[in-house]
């Protein structure tokens, strides 16, 4: 889970991030959009900052936020 990964890995780590892109994605799936922007923005500002704007993990961000923001 994102907590746990958050717990063992901290906030920062790239499994952290990795777990939060795909948590973004499924929560717009579900249509938990205002729940996926929050997370979605707070992990792009992250992914960003850690491993750079064109990392699959900021894409897969971006891409579950855009969503998001599209519901």
């Amino acid at each position: 889970t994102l907590s746990r990964s958050r717990e063992v890995y901290g906030p920062y780590h790239t499994t952290t991030l990795g777990v939060a892109a795909v948590l973004t994605m499924g929560l717009t799936q579900l249509g938990e959009a205002a729940a996926a922007r929050s997370l979605g923005e707070d992990t792009l500002w992250r992914t960003q900052e850690v491993v750079g704007r064109q990392h699959l993990i900021t894409l897969l961000t971006a891409a579950g936020l855009t969503m998001a923001l599209a519901q």
